[in-house]
């Protein structure tokens, strides 16, 4: 009698799996857990802008006096114009203080906006002339239609008697030389001379040597 009990267990257990398919259940995927880094930054974007003179300046903490005055003297527009190229020989605020208080105070004023004015295109000239253009010159035409002097000492270049003491910050409409003093424009106006360096010069020379003897030999 137990016998065929367990064999009608059995055959029960068999048909409760038929009715289940005799299958597993098919696992649900495993979830991919991995993040995506959206904090990568885009090497693009760090590459540094080029802007214009003025802008350039205003990045430059040590050149915020140049900055105001420029603003004052109505010359932060000009120096901001993409379509022209400029040079700018650029005082910091340490060579701005050399004047004392109460000559900066006196620029700032209305009555001496033309004065303040010459001063400031006294360090510009038109054109775009990195460090190496510039210490082939010994004159340079300023803005203001005056001459600066370009001298060289101890293997340092000079503007006007001041230092150059950093070259070749470009900007979009040119190019900004830091200078260690503020340069003072002559009296009169004039236009720079035409010169060239030493070894400029020897070639200029030997040329025309060649051909006089060319010329004699004909």
């Amino acid at each position: 009698m137990k016998l065929q009990n367990l064999f009608a267990l059995g055959i029960a257990s068999t048909l409760v799996l038929a009715s289940c398919g005799g299958k597993e259940k098919p696992k649900t995927p495993a979830t991919d857990t991995t993040k995506v880094d959206t904090t990568a930054v885009d090497t693009t974007a760090q590459v540094p802008t080029v802007v214009n003179i003025v802008e350039t300046a205003k990045t430059d903490t040590s050149l915020s006096m140049l900055v105001e005055l420029l603003g004052t003297a109505g010359l932060a527009e000009t120096l901001s114009d993409e379509n022209a190229k400029f040079t700018v020989f650029a005082p910091t605020n340490a060579s701005f203080r050399k004047l004392g208080d109460k000559k900066l105070a006196s620029l700032k004023e209305e009555k001496n906006k033309e004065q303040l004015k010459d001063i400031l295109l006294y360090h510009v000239v038109s054109g775009d002339m990195l460090a190496a253009d510039v210490t082939t010159k010994t004159e340079l035409d300023a803005m203001d239609e005056k001459v600066i002097k370009v001298t060289s000492k101890d293997d340092k270049w000079m503007v006007g008697g001041a230092t150059i003491t950093a070259t070749d910050i470009k900007c979009s409409n040119g190019t900004v030389h830091v200078i260690d003093g503020v340069m003072m424009p002559p009296a009169k106006k004039g236009k720079a001379k035409v010169t060239t360096t030493e070894n400029k010069t020897t070639t200029v020379t030997e040329t025309k040597t060649e051909t006089v003897t060319e010329t004699k030999k004909k």
